[in-house]
């Protein structure tokens, strides 16, 4: 397997046609074809499903697929960082976060740096921490921002960060909480609530483990965004963060719950691995700004 195959196996799968793809890759129809099945047979799977219309992925050609698009943009992020000149920096930083109250001064500094190096970019992506965990671990990013470091995670290098969060609901304005000066966890009881998916079920880290079986769990959401809607569509109220409070929510308001943790946010970055030069320098940066290192 080598580059330029992965590259044509990707045009195949866009297109969902070898004769199209071929005519783009101006190469011969039989040579595409061929190329696709000794992939198939490196592999030892059929990649793709072939009709009269089209040619469409099987399961494990859409795995392929997902990995083959990383892999040629690790390469290229690669070339580009080889044929850079040492003294300059450049390139992109691929950043996974959290939302975080350090993450807007983490932004700054970032954008401190692009503008000190226009050939720089910060590319940001946003998930839970699970979610930015993996992105790390498995090299699509660079560095990390996450809640609560967790059992197995010595495979991260990391900077503690640490934070005064609160943990809150989300309810609409006419919700008898809404009134309440003071909102405990028991008060939530009698109520619908969504969670987020990853807490389902499971222990809520960094703060007060509550006892699900006594909550009238009515759904769960992946990003603030989706809590939003739910609470609004009338699913209930939604247990999330003070720091995820980011956007107008309209009709509904958000209410810290009277239990205050302090919480460490943790900047990772995998353990033993190489980093890009412009990426390490925005680490540097980072740790100037919080250790004064």
């Amino acid at each position: 397997m080598d580059i330029e195959i992965l590259r044509n196996f990707l045009v195949v799968a866009r297109e969902e046609s070898i004769t199209r793809a071929s005519e783009l890759l101006n190469i011969s129809q039989p040579s595409l074809s061929r190329q696709i099945q000794n992939l198939e047979e490196e592999f030892g799977v059929r990649l793709f499903t072939r009709n009269r219309k089209k040619t469409t992925l099987t399961t494990q050609g859409m795995m392929l697929q997902k990995r083959a698009s990383e892999l040629l943009d690790m390469y290229r992020k690669t070339q580009i960082e080889i044929h850079s000149e040492p003294e300059i920096i450049t390139g992109d930083i691929r950043f996974a976060t959290i939302y975080a109250p350090s993450l807007d001064d983490i932004l700054k500094l970032g954008k401190i740096m692009t503008d000190e190096h226009p050939g720089v970019r910060l590319l940001v992506s946003n998930g839970d921490m699970y979610a930015v965990r993996e992105l790390v671990y498995s090299g699509q990013v660079d560095l990390g921002l996450v809640y609560a470091m967790k059992h197995g995670d010595d495979m991260f290098e990391r900077i503690e960060i640490q934070e005064n969060m609160n943990v809150g609901v989300l309810l609409p304005t006419d919700h008898p909480l809404a009134e309440k000066k003071v909102i405990r966890f028991e008060d939530l009881r009698p109520y619908p609530m969504v969670l987020h998916e990853r807490f389902l079920g499971a222990p809520i880290p960094g703060r007060r483990e509550i006892d699900q079986d006594k909550y009238n769990i009515s759904g769960t959401y992946t990003t603030p965004v989706g809590a939003s809607l739910m609470v609004n569509a009338g699913y209930g109220i939604a247990l999330l963060s003070e720091s995820n409070i980011r956007f107008n929510y309209g009709n509904i308001i958000y209410r810290n719950i009277m239990h205050n943790t302090n919480l460490s946010t943790y900047l990772i970055w995998k353990k033993d691995s190489a980093m890009p030069i412009q990426s390490s320098f925005f680490l540097k940066r980072i740790k100037e700004y919080y250790l004064g290192q």
